[in-house]
């Protein structure tokens, strides 16, 4: 994808990391979150996630946009209405 860059900058590495760290550490929260996954992302690992955020956040509301990559405002339109109608239908819940 010629928007993507090609190299990551060791900044962004480092924070990535402190990020990790600080997160793995936390308590579990019982707050509400919705995560709205692609199930194409390619660029994290999605399933591993899924489940360290269950972990984290027992009352997540997981949401899956079949054939969807990672940047989901910046996927096909039909995508991206999808998610935002997701997101509405969480907000007014």
């Amino acid at each position: 994808d010629v928007l993507h860059v090609q190299i990551v900058p060791f900044n962004w590495v480092k924070a990535m990391h402190n990020w990790n760290e600080q997160i793995t550490e936390l308590a579990p929260s019982e707050r509400g979150i919705l995560v709205i996954q692609g199930t194409k992302d390619t660029t994290v690992s999605w399933k591993y996630n899924m489940k360290f955020i269950k972990d984290k956040f027992p009352n997540v509301k997981f949401e899956m946009v079949k054939g969807a990559g990672h940047e989901l405002f910046n996927e096909i339109p039909e995508y991206r209405q999808q998610v935002l109608t997701l997101i509405m239908k969480y907000i007014e819940s």
